[in-house]
């Protein structure tokens, strides 16, 4: 791959499945590395969501590979994107590729002790799209459980203070359509089981929010890097955070690439 002389990065979706989280990281990183953003499926009318992370690492991987060949992949992933990211450093692995990961306060996935309620998802979905744009809902109605879904994503529109004109109805289709990628996303990293990788992984922590991180040591037969940034979930990959997370992925990126028997 050509990339004019900057190596480059590879951003997996979160479970909102959207890659545009990545502006701010991608903004930081972009002196020294091309950043590609890898957007999930079933965002655009008409498509379908992926069902497993396995899935979507093979899919992914058949993209990238259009872009041409690279010396040592260098995979990057906030919240769910570093589970796709670690499962596609399984599949470069497999076929003979180096990579190298970084995972941004993800969490090791565990399955539930039962399937969520839709009500529940959609309430986890309008708390991850709020405090994704600075603006989180916290507070929902004591009957939210007993509304019609519509009518729940309508509460989500009056808070982000859009569809207030005649585009109400396309605002709903829009939230309803990213509502079941956001579903899909959580159900497949929730069911995925990590496989062992040899890569060197770096794993960003974000102090406030302290999510159980714990669980991959395990699966990394490379070396593992823990590391704490101040700050939340959210303002770590879209505020003050970014500066010290993008320095750490930049340090962990640095360096020859490992192929070849290079060191």
């Amino acid at each position: 791959m050509n990339s004019g002389g900057r190596r480059p990065i590879f951003c997996l979706h979160a479970v909102s499945g959207s890659a545009a989280v990545y502006s701010v990281l991608a903004s930081a990183l972009a002196p020294d590395f091309q950043v590609h953003a890898v957007q999930a499926a079933g965002l655009e009318v008409g498509g379908v969501p992926h069902t497993s992370v396995e899935e979507m690492a093979s899919a992914y991987l058949a993209v990238m590979d259009e872009l041409g060949p690279v010396n040592e992949y260098l995979l990057c992933g906030w919240s769910m994107g570093g589970v796709v990211s670690f499962e596609l450093a399984r599949l470069l692995e497999r076929r003979g590729d180096a990579a190298r990961v970084a995972m941004i306060d993800t969490q090791f996935p565990t399955p539930f002790a039962e399937p969520p309620s839709t009500a529940a998802v959609t309430r986890w979905y309008m708390r991850d799209v709020t405090a994704s744009l600075g603006s989180p809902m916290s507070a929902f109605p004591a009957d939210f459980d007993r509304l019609s879904q519509p009518d729940q994503l309508g509460l989500l529109l009056d808070h982000l203070k859009l569809g207030r004109g005649g585009d109400r109805e396309w605002w709903l289709g829009e939230m309803q359509r990213r509502f079941e990628v956001f579903r899909a996303n959580l159900m497949a990293a929730t069911e995925y089981r990590p496989r062992p990788v040899s890569a060197e992984v770096l794993l960003v922590q974000s102090s406030e929010d302290a999510l159980p991180v714990s669980g991959w040591e395990p699966v990394v037969r490379g070396r593992l890097t823990r590391v704490e940034v101040p700050g939340d979930h959210y303002t770590m990959i879209a505020g003050d955070g970014v500066g010290p997370v993008s320095e750490l992925v930049a340090k962990h990126f640095s360096g020859p690439s490992r192929r070849f028997g290079l060191a």
